[in-house]
């Protein structure tokens, strides 16, 4: 729905796992390629890497944006927002704002996902977003497929962002990566700056300054008057949720999301 008002206009495909015939239906019903998964005791964060990559297989793109769906909008179109801020890069990714070694969840997240040594290595390096990347499809699918490599023997239970970071920060990852702050505008990322009583922990850890909500409804980076094309976690601030809710509750099926 929200990419839809961005003013994107070209391909749609969603992951259909758990979802209901009637899900299914709407999505055929607004242009979606579906890829349907077998229900099955399945850890679909990680193994979402891999459906994307056979998806990239069977369908021709020239960006693609791999988003999480039920805590995620957009505000502007992400297309628009690559053609003039990806090149020279192939790949884009966003930050929250936080190096692993300022956040427990992603501290100990490295440490158990890649041990000790590689968690050293890390410590310093900024968090980016696995709910939210882009990038011309050819590297969105090799880089998906070595996520997924990395992550679907691995025993820690939510190791796809963790290997998401170690990749871009190596060659030839690195090389190809537009690391976009979230003064860039491409996403908020919402688990901490849309989050009350993290932020009262981690706010003086920050390495950019916390966007605001607009009296628009729109959420916008610090001293930036431009929106956000895609904000992301929105649902951790009761206040951000509830102006986002109201932007799109007369479009809205019962119990659905926005960015649904």
């Amino acid at each position: 729905m929200s990419l839809e008002e961005s003013g994107y206009t070209g391909q749609k495909a969603a992951i259909a796992y758990n979802v209901t015939p009637d899900a299914i239906e709407r999505l055929v019903a607004r242009d979606f390629f579906i890829k349907h998964v077998t229900r099955q005791r399945r850890v679909i964060h990680v193994d979402r890497f891999f459906y994307l990559w056979e998806i990239l297989h069977e369908i021709e793109a020239r960006y693609v944006i791999a988003t999480d769906t039920r805590d995620l909008i957009f505000q502007t179109n992400p297309s628009a927002w690559l053609e003039k801020y990806l090149p020279p890069f192939r790949l884009n990714v966003g930050s929250e704002c936080i190096a692993h070694k300022d956040q427990a969840f992603n501290d100990e997240g490295m440490l158990a996902t890649f041990g000790p040594e590689v968690c050293a290595w890390m410590k310093e390096k900024l968090v980016y977003n696995a709910g939210s990347f882009a990038g011309e499809a050819s590297a969105i699918r090799d880089l998906s497929l070595n996520i997924y490599l990395l992550c679907h023997q691995n025993a820690y239970c939510n190791p796809d962002q963790f290997a998401l970071n170690l990749l871009i920060n190596l060659s030839p990852w690195k090389e190809i990566t537009r690391f976009s702050s979230m003064a860039d505008g491409w996403a908020c990322q919402g688990a901490i700056v849309a989050n009350p009583p993290e932020m009262e922990t981690f706010r003086p850890l920050l390495k950019e300054p916390e966007p605001i909500l607009g009296s628009d409804g729109l959420v916008y980076p610090a001293e930036n008057k431009s929106p956000f094309c895609i904000v992301h976690q929105y649902d951790r601030d009761p206040a951000w949720k509830a102006a986002i809710m109201r932007k799109y509750a007369s479009q809205c099926v019962a119990g659905a999301s926005p960015g649904a």
